[in-house]
């Protein structure tokens, strides 16, 4: 089991990983878990990071609207740090 800091920074290689694989609406549940798991630890992310992929969010938004991309956010708001590693793994 992956827990605490090494299971965020491990969420946010798979989170990476759905975005090169256009998996956009995994990659908007795994945005939603990963602010949360973020919150919990005050664990953020970089401003290198956020230089990165904030571009990405853009085109996920973009691909999925905006009604869509805020319902699968908030469901990943809903997961658990080990509910989002276990869904990050099956895709």
């Amino acid at each position: 089991m992956v827990e605490g800091s090494s299971g965020l920074y491990y969420l946010l290689g798979l989170f990476g990983n759905a975005i090169v694989k256009g998996q956009y609406e995994h990659a908007a549940r795994l945005e939603g878990a990963i602010e949360v798991a973020e919150e919990k630890s005050r664990n953020y992310r970089s401003e290198f990071f956020h230089r990165v992929y904030d571009p990405q969010f853009a085109t996920i938004r973009e691909q999925l609207g905006e009604t869509n991309f805020n319902a699968l956010w908030a469901e990943g708001r809903e997961l658990t740090l080990e509910q989002a590693l276990e869904l990050a793994q099956t895709k």
